[in-house]
This record gives structure tokens, C-alpha cells and sequence, in this order.
């Protein structure tokens, strides 16, 4: 399963597009990270990132 995080910080537009992410493409793995140090433990095996 592909791995996609949405870098801190987080906003309406990036919440809105990761909730569309989702249900769009339900075989990806969705992250949006509200904290740095979230965000650190999330990205070591994403496939992608944004922000």
C-alpha cells in the first residue's frame, strides 16, 4: 500500500484534499501529520510527501 504524507502544518485545503485522497484512492495510506514530530515518524517509509 502506497504511503502519503502531508507535511505540517496542516490547513483546510490540505485536510480537505488528504480526506479526498482517500476516499479516492482507498488503497493508499493517508497521513497528515499536525506535528513535527508526528510528521518525523510517518515520513521514514513514505513513498511520498507534500509541504
Amino acid at each position: 500500500m502506497p504511503k502519503f504524507v502531508f507535511m505540517p502544518p496542516q490547513d483546510d485545503l490540505k485536510r480537505e484534499f488528504a480526506a479526498r485522497l482517500s476516499d479516492t484512492l482507498p488503497e493508499y495510506d493517508v497521513h497528515s501529520p499536525e506535528t513535527d514530530e508526528d510528521a518525523i515518524r510517518v515520513i521514514k517509509d513514505a513513498d511520498a510527501a507534500m509541504g
